[in-house]
């Protein structure tokens, strides 16, 4: 525990993950390592944990606050120049966008921690007690406005390997199972993920000063269509000209 304990308070000194921010965004954030370093409430002396042990070693919401910090950590790095060209499609280009394959790959993990979690349970009440952790906990971090991580936790649970886990499944509590319905709407990519938008606009509208950390695969999923389905010159009278509706795009969905 140690040896974690002084690696996180290394990361948490480290301020360069704050570069990426401009001036006046800097104002909003606490570059000063805090005093304490609290593990998922973890104790002193704890040894041999399992990884998947984490996931019930606090409260939901706790660990769904340790989640949003790591993603909104990487979030925060992420620099506009990143964002353009597809850069982080391309391998000889991906340098200049590690930031959002750094974002990416962590979803990925996530998505992938969760099932092997549940997986790695040998008995039905053990399984059943792990799934219901993970959409407790995908429930919390939609309550603090990280998309990002809810659509990582849903992406794991909708992995086959999960889907046909069908006596745990049917072993939810029903208060449970109307949860995962409610945000499993989130996930339905039916016309371009509508009911996603709708629910982000709506809370925009609702609740203009509350940040939140969007599902990120998505925006780049938009980014990317804008550029391949617009080009980045356009002829007029014989002459090639900057595509600016399309530049301006690009711009207002960055921003």
């Amino acid at each position: 525990m140690n040896a974690v304990a002084n690696l996180i308070q290394k990361e948490l000194e480290n301020t360069e993950r704050f570069l990426a921010l401009s001036a006046k965004d800097k104002e909003h954030f606490q570059l000063t390592a805090p005093t304490l370093i609290p593990i998922f409430g973890l104790q002193k002396g704890i040894q041999n944990i399992q990884p998947y042990e984490v996931l019930l070693c606090a409260d939901p919401f706790t660990i769904a606050e340790q989640i949003t910090i790591l993603e909104f950590d990487v979030y925060c790095r992420i620099a506009h120049t990143e964002l353009i060209n597809q850069r982080w499609t391309k391998e000889k280009y991906q340098v200049m966008a590690r930031n959002v394959s750094a974002l990416v790959q962590r979803s990925d993990k996530l998505s992938h921690f969760i099932a092997t979690s549940i997986l790695l349970q040998k008995k039905l009440k053990d399984r059943t007690t792990m799934l219901t952790r993970c959409i407790k906990i995908a429930r919390a971090l939609a309550d603090i406005r990280n998309y990002n991580g809810v659509m990582g936790i849903l992406m794991g649970l909708t992995l086959s390997s999960i889907n046909r886990l069908k006596h745990t499944w049917s072993k939810l509590p029903p208060k449970v199972e109307i949860l995962y319905k409610q945000m499993a709407v989130f996930q339905d990519p039916s016309n371009s993920f509508k009911n996603y938008r709708e629910a982000i606009k709506k809370m925009k509208e609702e609740e203009k000063n509350i940040p939140c950390l969007p599902y990120f695969t998505l925006n780049l999923s938009d980014l990317t269509f804008m550029d391949e389905g617009n080009p980045d010159l356009i002829d007029i009278e014989e002459t090639k000209l900057i595509n600016l509706p399309k530049h301006q795009l690009v711009y207002r969905t960055i921003k």
